[in-house]
């Protein structure tokens, strides 16, 4: 390898945006490009320093706050916990709560509030079976152009909610899906789309003893592009609370953990007479956990 490539190729240098890597793993560099050794300073030097520190903290916390009331918007850029109760009450009557949740939105304006740039680089890993993982490393540079916080995120369809797809009924006669009628309590095969164009009853108990479950899903190559955005997603969420010190105001972003947390119950269709399958409760369990 020439000179030239090995100064091309410098650890931690991101070429573009977003860098599609495929193949086998690569390790991520965890040092950010700016790093330097720290120098020995003297007592007095040093507590200066932390004291400066300690004021650019708390005035960075002040602003995030001022930010959340001037526009920053609740239930747009921030939220709460899905499942959390109120700590109290403001003065108009809304729900106080001690820790809130930010959403996508929300890391783009204070981002763009503090003019941080965040950039992606997005490493693919093919699983058997057609799966996809995706793991996306996001620096944030200022003006300057140096890193001040580097956040990390995945996402991989062997996550429930893209793994599975509810099973679909089929007609006792062709073995099409059957569909739910609007106009009536019967299911119909659809013979537009290749059906027999029956009409059953759905007391029938060519029907009503079918139990809905739940299958592989069949297309997750259609997917693959919405799992690469989540990771960068979560990437930069992550970033955005490392390099504005709002962790203590802010948690990830869970915005799809309200989904998730009965989603076992709404992927399930509901079954013939009406009722929809149970719910599951060690999935909200394992989401809160995380």
């Amino acid at each position: 390898m020439t000179d030239q490539k090995k100064n091309e190729q410098q650890p931690g240098t991101i070429d573009a945006q977003y860098e599609e890597i495929t193949g086998s793993r690569e390790i991520v560099e965890a040092r950010p490009e700016n790093f330097r050794p720290p120098v020995a300073r003297d007592r007095q030097t040093q507590m200066a320093i932390w004291r400066e520190s300690l004021d650019m903290a708390l005035d960075q916390r002040a602003i995030i706050q001022e930010a959340m009331k001037s526009f920053l918007v609740l239930g747009k850029h921030y939220g709460p916990m899905p499942g959390a109760k109120p700590d109290g009450k403001d003065g108009n009557g809304n729900p106080i709560y001690s820790r809130m949740v930010l959403f996508k939105p929300g890391a783009d304006a204070i981002c763009a509030f503090f003019r941080l740039v965040p950039e992606f680089k997005i490493e693919r890993e093919f699983l058997p079976g057609g799966h996809l993982n995706a793991i996306a490393t996001c620096p944030l540079r200022n003006g300057n152009g140096d890193i001040v916080a580097n956040g990390m995120g995945s996402c991989s369809t062997m996550e429930k909610k893209y793994r599975w797809r509810a099973a679909e009924m089929p007609c006792p006669n062709c073995g099409q899906p059957l569909r739910k009628s609007q106009f009536g309590p019967e299911f119909y095969c659809n013979a537009k789309a290749g059906g027999c164009g029956a009409k059953i009853h759905e007391d029938d108990p060519k029907v009503a003893n079918f139990h809905a479950g739940k299958v592989e899903n069949p297309d997750l190559a259609d997917i693959y592009n919405t799992v690469i955005k989540m990771a960068a997603k979560r990437a930069q969420v992550d970033a955005t609370l490392r390099g504005t010190n709002c962790a203590d105001v802010f948690t990830q972003d869970l915005e799809d953990l309200s989904s998730r947390l009965d989603d076992n119950a709404a992927e399930q269709p509901a079954r013939p007479n009406g009722h929809a399958a149970k719910a599951d409760p060690a999935p909200q369990k394992r989401a809160q956990a995380n």
